[in-house]
């Protein structure tokens, strides 16, 4: 059996190309049998060589008949009309050579967005660099430049005790890895959803191949109603929640627009139940095959077409990550370090390891805030025009999931620079603290209040309601 694209096992290799080749065999195949339904409709019997009508409506007869042509293997030529007698005038005189180029031209039209879909592979290289980066910006993991460095910071009360510094540095340690570990969450969020979306696409050019080949059979099967079954692809999720608030396990969905105000930062994955694709009304008129064709495979407007379960799998996603930026929104301080200034005269300072101080001041400090902002470069980088875009009858369209997963993505992008900044503010002040060290403590504080300089993140762009599908926007309100 070919196939377009990956195997549902959801293993996730590398991408398998279509066959141009296999793909237009295919095509060929939908467009003949296409005329042949149509033919039948017309009131022909197929023979050996043509179709014939007769008078009397059998074999053999030699009085009254009109015959036409078979096209060739892909559709192409036929036509041409031989008959006997009078009695068939309006066939003897109808052009079906261009009946049959109308049916050749429609299918050939509306089986080309099947060959443009989403890039698998790019997708896949998206996920892979999202991983990445929300390893590396694990706070407990010490293999991590981030992960290594936090735990210096950590560190620091042993260095500083009593007085302001040791409060100031005791805020630090506490608050950093927090916000760090919320956008790591924010980004394994995005990782799931275009693992899924990928998952969602994984099915779709799994399914095209086989498709089309039950396609053709039922075509020319003739029934009014086409039924493709265990064909279509129907979402359903599961969601895990991520933080120290996470529930036991993960939590199965129906439908994400379900609750549309997702609670807590979540995880997603998709997976399908299969359902038979159905198309009713067809007909066996010149636009049957075509009507065919955009009802099972290539309409994203009718759920039970293969592309319309794409779509209503993106719809999900879509909004699971637009339901995620409102959260953010609505909880934007969690995601901002705010470093507190320092005021006033403590007393009780006692520095242990001055050398150590200046370390972490000096390197600590730096490869946090050069940690952060190497992610967020890499966030920037990230490709999802390539691995989103497709022909528009295809899913959810030209873009896909990307204008909510841009909208996420900024700002994690904003939220891990303004990090940075405060965090390199931090060590500069730290830096000029431990020069100055011999002075009192109420001189030396006026330097790490330079710290207090807050870098606040933009906020999280959310797309209105008035988006997503009719279907979608009833249940979120």
């Amino acid at each position: 059996m070919e196939f377009y694209g990956e195997s549902p096992q959801y293993t996730i290799p590398t991408k398998v190309a279509p066959s141009d080749k296999n793909f237009t065999s295919r095509v060929d195949q939908i467009v003949v049998a296409s005329i042949e339904r149509y033919m039948w409709g017309k009131g022909f019997d197929k023979r050996s060589a043509y179709w014939e009508k007769t008078r009397s409506g059998g074999l053999g007869e030699k009085d009254d008949y009109v015959r036409v042509t078979f096209p060739d293997g892909s559709g192409k030529g036929g036509g041409i009309v031989t008959y006997q007698g009078n009695f068939f005038s309006y066939e003897i005189h109808h052009d079906y050579r261009a009946d049959f180029d109308t049916i050749r031209n429609n299918v050939t039209y509306e089986c080309k967005p099947l060959k443009n879909y989403p890039n698998e592979e790019a997708m896949g290289g998206v996920v892979t660099t999202l991983l990445q980066i929300r390893d590396d910006l694990s706070v407990s993991d010490a293999r991590t430049v981030v992960g290594n460095a936090l735990l210096v910071i950590q560190g620091a009360d042993e260095l500083i005790k009593g007085g302001n510094y040791y409060q100031f540095m005791t805020n630090v340690a506490n608050a950093l890895p927090s916000v760090i570990q919320l956008l790591s969450d924010l980004v394994d969020c995005m990782r799931s959803a275009v693992e899924s979306n990928k998952r969602a696409v994984c099915n779709f050019t799994f399914d095209i191949g086989p498709a089309m080949d039950r396609l053709v059979e039922e075509l020319k099967d003739h029934g009014d109603s086409i039924s493709l079954s265990n064909l279509l692809a129907v979402a359903r999720w599961t969601l895990t929640q991520l933080g120290a608030s996470a529930s036991a396990g993960p939590v199965g969905w129906a439908k994400i627009a379900v609750d549309s105000v997702i609670g807590a930062v979540n995880i997603i994955e998709y997976a399908a139940d299969r359902q038979a694709a159905v198309a009713s009304g067809i007909g066996w008129g010149i636009d049957a095959g075509p009507e065919a064709v955009r009802s099972l495979l290539t309409s994203r407007s009718k759920e039970s077409s293969l592309s319309g379960a794409l779509f209503d799998a993106e719809e999900q996603i879509a909004i699971f990550l637009n339901s995620t930026s409102k959260l953010v929104n609505d909880r934007s301080k969690s995601y901002d370090f705010h470093p507190v200034a320092i005021k006033g005269h403590a007393s009780g300072l006692d520095i242990e390891d001055l050398e150590s101080l200046r370390s972490l001041a000096d390197e600590a400090f730096p490869d946090v805030s050069s940690g952060l902002r190497d992610a967020a470069n890499r966030m920037a980088g990230l490709g999802y025009s390539s691995a989103f875009s497709r022909d528009w009858s295809i899913g959810r369209g030209t873009n896909g999931i990307s204008v909510e997963l841009n909208a996420l993505g900024d700002f994690v992008i904003s939220s891990l620079n303004a990090v940075a900044d405060e965090v390199e503010n931090v060590g500069y002040s730290l830096h000029d603290f431990v020069n100055d060290v011999e002075r009192t403590e109420q001189d030396s504080a006026a330097a790490l209040a330079r710290a207090a300089n807050d870098q606040s993140p933009q906020a999280v762009r959310v797309v209105s309601n008035s988006r997503y599908s009719s279907k979608y926007q009833r249940e979120l309100g």
